[in-house]
């Protein structure tokens, strides 16, 4: 469901978190934002993509994402895998947990 023309840009975002580089990975987030559908998948997406954005500028040791450890990260990839896909779940978090995934590949 991910447009192509948002995976280059979505490399970049992913390249930006790892490097704590706030302001590029806005920058990314606002141009994904722009080539995104306006759907409820989408919604779902990019409000994961900013609440990593969020979670790892105010540095709370709390959020999953400042938790993440490597040996994990295959684990989580395949809980939110199948919760991307599951029939119970809404559209929205159905592009909240892909872009979870998304993350959890470029680690």
């Amino acid at each position: 469901m991910l447009s192509r023309s948002i995976v280059p840009l979505l490399k970049d975002f992913f390249e930006a978190l790892s490097q704590r580089s706030f302001a590029e990975a806005e920058r990314s987030l606002e141009k994904i934002n722009g080539k995104a559908k306006d759907t409820e998948w989408y919604r779902g997406f990019i409000s994961a993509l900013d609440g990593m954005v969020i979670a790892l500028k105010t540095n709370d040791r709390y959020t999953l994402i400042n938790q993440i450890k490597q040996e994990n990260v295959k684990g989580l990839m395949k809980d939110f895998s199948i919760q991307s896909k599951s029939t119970f779940q809404t559209e929205f978090d159905k592009g909240y947990f892909t872009a979870w995934v998304n993350y959890l590949k470029s680690l």
